[in-house]
């Protein structure tokens, strides 16, 4: 009798099940296993379209992006094979020419040209923010959206994770963030503009009225967004409610330096805003 006390069968076939009551007094002797964490996918439901270098699914086995050495071989990459003792062995600089949509719509952005591609790693060196692993954007360096998404027509709220370099390449017309290929001839939708002095910040110009940076809305005047609670050079969660409609065909990068860790498409009658912003910030910053 002492030792069956200590077995799921002598407690109930329920008993790891319950998580109210005497079923949390029960759990300890029965030998429960630790439950599973949800998915980021499972807590908030599926996105239109998923990028990120953490594994936003259940499935272990998801990868998140596709590199390429300079030997061109490519090679799947999982989240946890994003560090520099995985990533060394297949060449000390690897560019990103997929990222995967892990919301599964098959709506990964890629690269035509492997040389135009962003890094993951460059010369050994891997590039962090928050000592969370970002894909480096280096000016001339773009993904791009060349699948049309999922045929319907809504408003989709962007969340990207991201910071944007102060020492920006002169010279550029402009330095474009996200914009809208779909439309020639390509249309930008965000894009940043550069500090010109000493110590002052980056700011943004957008087509859209309001932009929220890190749970915060700014309003922008004649498109223009200055007065950001946090430096852009910082990495930061930019949310923009309407930010694209679908179907659509979008570029990131181009010509801005900047690093991302992820960006995400919510519909933007999706019920969970609050609890994605406070979920990103919380695993980001």
């Amino acid at each position: 009798m002492a030792n069956e006390i200590y077995s799921k069968s002598w407690w109930g076939s329920g008993v790891c099940d319950n998580d109210v009551n005497w079923g949390l007094v029960y759990k300890p002797y029965a030998s429960c296993e630790i439950p599973r964490e949800k998915s980021f996918i499972e807590k908030f439901g599926e996105p239109e379209s998923g990028y990120s270098l953490r594994n936003l699914t259940s499935n272990p086995e998801q990868y998140v992006i596709q590199v390429i050495n300079k030997e061109l071989e490519t090679f799947d990459l999982l989240e946890t094979q994003i560090n520099e003792t995985d990533l060394l062995p297949f060449g000390t600089t690897l560019r990103v020419v997929k990222w995967y949509d892990q919301a599964g719509g098959s709506n990964e952005t890629l690269t035509a040209d492997p040389f135009n591609a962003p890094y993951i790693i460059k010369d050994k060196i891997m590039f962090f923010q928050n000592r969370k692993p970002t894909i480096y954007f280096a000016n001339q360096t773009q993904l791009s959206l060349i699948t049309e998404f999922r045929p319907r027509f809504n408003s989709l709220q962007s969340y990207n994770v991201s910071s944007y370099s102060p020492r920006q390449e002169p010279g550029q017309l402009e330095y474009n963030i996200l914009k809208d290929v779909g439309r020639p001839p390509g249309r930008p939708l965000i894009q940043l503009l550069p500090s010109r002095e000493p110590g002052e910040r980056n700011s943004f110009k957008s087509i859209y009225s309001k932009i929220i940076q890190n749970g915060i809305s700014y309003t922008g005047e004649d498109g223009f967004f200055r007065e950001f609670e946090s430096d852009p050079a910082l990495i930061n969660l930019y949310s923009v409610p309407g930010a694209l409609t679908s179907p659509i065909n979008f570029m990131l990068g181009n010509t801005t330096e900047m690093f991302i860790a992820e960006f995400i498409l919510y519909k933007d009658l999706s019920l969970n805003q609050e609890e994605v912003t406070e979920n990103i910030m919380n695993y980001y910053l």
